[in-house]
């Protein structure tokens, strides 16, 4: 019994490193969303500068479709909010860990504002198969942003799209 039971684990985790990795393609187009939560941590504000704050979040992603490449991926962020006015700058580092234990670091960028939301982001650094890579796209927000689970939390998905190519 106990055999079986490790037998169907270890064949579940094998279906599951080839659906997030190991049988993705060396270059294509990429499609997840990333559904992330946090905390606000106020850092700075001045006559200047209305809001400043730093936002750790926590994601997870689910490829479109599910199974494509960047399926099931953890990641990590930590951005940096800037508002003036009705405008917001956006500057952070995400942190992407495939099912190998492989990662990629974006670096990226949103501007947000009454009429628009424009996000990119570019691979700075990668391990394993993410080494040497290029990854590269945008995003915009998925479903936009529900209410706060409690005061100070922050919950969304962002649709992430565009190209990548491995080593």
């Amino acid at each position: 019994m106990r055999f079986g039971k490790l037998s169907a684990y270890a064949a579940s985790a094998f279906l599951a490193s080839l659906a997030n990795a190991g049988g993705m393609p060396k270059e294509g187009r990429m499609d997840f969303d990333h559904c992330m939560t946090g905390k606000f941590v106020d850092i700075v504000a001045t006559p200047q500068l209305q809001a400043g704050y730093v936002h750790e979040n926590y994601a997870s992603t689910i490829s479109n479709p599910p199974g494509g490449p960047f399926d099931r991926m953890g990641a990590h962020c930590a951005p940096i909010y800037l508002r003036r006015g009705s405008e917001m700058t956006v500057n952070g580092y995400c942190r992407y860990t495939d099912g190998d234990g492989d990662t990629w670091l974006m670096s990226f960028v949103d501007r947000i504002g009454p009429d628009h939301v424009e996000g990119s982001f570019e691979l700075t650094v990668g391990t394993g198969k993410y080494e040497g890579a290029a990854i590269r796209g945008t995003f915009t927000p998925a479903n936009g942003v529900p209410p706060a689970a409690q005061p100070g939390v922050f919950q969304r998905c962002t649709r992430v799209v565009g190209t990548y190519r491995l080593r």
